[in-house]
Parts: structure tokens; C-alpha cells; sequence
């Protein structure tokens, strides 16, 4: 069970397709409120992970910090300082990102 998940309802056990589109929605809202359009730092995501978190009232877990820094590196956060908004929908689906890590995540 996962508690302020990205893709899972407190307590949950299964994706939510609702939590899903909550999380890509306010992504999207960061995204295309950037100075380069459709572009989210790492700090964009950690923040949409603490308001999930807030609105559960429940605190951030280390492996839920450290979810959010594998989903960063792993679409190439690390190598270019950014991920993209639409990678982020593929990871979401389980679908293959345009981006992907070219360096050990």
C-alpha cells in the first residue's frame, strides 16, 4: 500500500486512475507555467508529492522521496537537469519515454 502516491489513493493497493490524472493535471499546471513550456525540475515534482502528502496528512517516507528521484533520473533528470511533462505521462501509463537516463540512475 502506498500513502500520498502518484498514482495510488491512500492506503491503496491498486493505480487510481483518478490520482493519476490529479498528478499529471498539476504537473501539467507547473509544466506550462515554466519558463520553457512543458518542462518540470526536480523540485516541481517533489512539491506535487508534498501537496499529495499534505491533503492525505501524512509526512513524505524516504522511499517516497527517493520514488520521485528515480522517476527524475530515469527521465533523464539527471543527465539534463529537466524531464519532460509528456515523458512523465508515458512513465505514468507504463508506457516507454521519449527520454530515458543515459547515465547509471
Amino acid at each position: 500500500a502506498h500513502d500520498c502516491g502518484l498514482t495510488f489513493e491512500k492506503g491503496g493497493t491498486v493505480i487510481s486512475d483518478l490520482r493519476r490524472a490529479q498528478t499529471l493535471a498539476r504537473l501539467k499546471e507547473i509544466a506550462d507555467s515554466s519558463d520553457i513550456q512543458g518542462q518540470l525540475n526536480l523540485s516541481d515534482l517533489m512539491m506535487v508529492k508534498e501537496e499529495i502528502c499534505s491533503a492525505e496528512k501524512v509526512s513524505m517516507s524516504t522511499a517516497g522521496k527517493l520514488e520521485v528521484e528515480l522517476i527524475f533520473s530515469f527521465l533523464g533528470g539527471k543527465d539534463r537537469g529537466y524531464i519532460e511533462y509528456q515523458d512523465v505521462i508515458r512513465f505514468l501509463h507504463a508506457e516507454m519515454p521519449r527520454v530515458k537516463s543515459i547515465n547509471s540512475i
